[in-house]
């Protein structure tokens, strides 16, 4: 009975359009258009790692047959595109510093004090 309500409540239009709305919202933050242009970079980064590293692992090991390089090369462009993803996503969220309300009304109290 549940998952026919959600699949329901997934089905409808309300529900589409609120999450477009949440996409938008989340696109037109700073963190958010910061993930997708990190999200987009290493994408292309892949990209390119996929058509150069079969042509490397061809030219170190030309006895391995090219179906097998190209596999490798995209296994090996893959991984390295996803951990640097992954490193890069994590680094940010660490790095990012919660803004706290009570330390802005300090500073302010601070300076009305001193003034």
């Amino acid at each position: 009975m549940l998952s026919s309500t959600m699949s329901n409540r997934r089905l409808s239009p309300e529900s589409r359009k609120e999450n477009r709305n949440t996409i938008k919202k989340s696109l037109s933050t700073v963190q958010g258009a910061s993930t997708l242009k990190i999200v987009l970079i290493y994408s292309v980064l892949g990209l390119i790692l996929n058509w150069v590293l079969p042509t490397l692992i061809l030219g170190v090991r030309p006895q391995i047959p090219k179906d097998q390089a190209e596999v490798w090369g995209t296994t090996i462009a893959m991984a390295i595109t996803g951990i640097l993803l992954v490193v890069t996503l994590v680094k940010d969220i660490i790095m990012r510093k919660p803004s706290r309300p009570h330390d802005k009304n300090s500073t302010t109290h601070d300076r009305k004090e001193k003034g």
